[in-house]
């Protein structure tokens, strides 16, 4: 494949690619809320709608035994969220507020998958009992966020935990403002998930084949080509829609749709192939970015739980810890 057409293909691709994965978290979003599903259980759904390019593109390279770039697409993508969700969302709405209990069930499922997912690469744990984990952590909280604020009752739970809980979750909810999609979702409608799905796939696959053929042609190891130039390009539309959120003072659904993203993003582009590919050991490169989005993710919470609120202040330190991150990337 010559130079100009590797071009085309990747910007063709990633053009596709991202329309695509728009629109299905957008029909997602619409089918889910006239299902009634809770807000909870309604962003996991749109966000992993939202996060298929870089999840398909992850699982496309590591199947193609590119795995410097496939996890570098993952790592690179959860590291950029941080910094442009949080950090920029912050920045340019003022300030990002949420409740302390929505931010503890999150962040806390957020850092907890990161930590599984950090042991097991960097110490070459067994994929079984790193999905055991994942699981004993996923488990209970899909089974929280699918219900609504009033069906949260359990005679299993201290009355301070389930108290703790509904409060959790009824903040979503509140976020929300009410329903978004109040005309019935069409046919067309419905079955337009299947295509568009195909569409991010088929749309990874050429993303990944053109950069392959640009980066062997430029030089660019596959940790910098995944980690900065694929993770950044297919997490810009997560931004947009953050921001969005953010200067609507819908800090929940903002604190939502980052650690869900980053959950999701690790658990099928990084967790799940390890079950049916043998993954080469991680690199000098991938070992850094790995402790780097542990130690992201570790302070992104902190600086939000502090209290409740992410300043703009708060939100510039996330950024440029990001681009330094970048630099050494770059530079490495």
């Amino acid at each position: 494949m010559s130079i100009g057409s590797a071009v085309i293909l990747f910007l063709g691709c990633l053009v596709l690619g991202t329309i695509s994965s728009a629109v299905l978290s957008h029909r997602l979003d619409q089918v889910g809320t006239y299902l009634g599903l809770s807000e909870g259980l309604l962003g996991l759904v749109t966000a992993l709608g939202a996060d298929s390019p870089e999840i398909a593109t992850a699982v496309t390279a590591l199947v193609g035994g590119q795995h410097d770039l496939g996890r570098g697409v993952i790592f690179g993508s959860n590291l950029f969220n941080l910094a442009a969700l949080f950090g920029l969302g912050a920045v340019v709405a003022g300030r990002l507020a949420c409740g302390r209990e929505t931010l503890l069930l999150n962040a806390g499922v957020a850092v907890s998958i990161t930590g599984v997912l950090a042991w097991q690469l960097l110490t070459d744990g067994s994929p079984l009992v790193g999905g055991a984990l994942i699981a004993a952590v996923m488990l209970p909280y899909v089974a929280v966020s699918a219900l609504k604020p009033r069906q949260l009752r359990s005679p299993l739970l201290p009355g301070p935990m389930l108290r703790w809980l509904q409060e959790a979750v009824r903040d979503a909810e509140v976020d929300s403002g009410g329903e978004r999609f109040p005309t019935p979702p069409s046919w067309a409608d419905k079955l337009a998930v299947v295509p568009l799905l195909g569409m991010v796939v088929v749309s990874s696959i050429g993303i990944v084949r053109a950069a392959t053929v640009l980066g062997a042609d430029l030089a660019v190891p596959d940790a910098v080509l995944g980690t900065l130039v694929l993770a950044t390009l297919t997490g810009i539309p997560n931004a947009v829609a953050a921001i969005r959120l953010a200067v609507q003072g819908r800090g929940a659904a903002v604190v939502s749709e980052t650690f869900n993203s980053n959950s999701l993003n690790l658990i099928a582009g990084a967790y799940l192939p390890t079950l049916f590919v043998t993954a080469a050991p991680l690199s000098g490169a991938g070992r850094m970015v790995l402790w780097w989005l542990l130690g992201g993710t570790l302070l992104a919470a902190a600086l939000f739980l502090r209290r409740a609120v992410l300043t703009r202040w708060e939100g510039a330190v996330l950024i440029v810890g990001y681009a330094v991150f970048a630099i050494l990337v770059a530079v490495g």
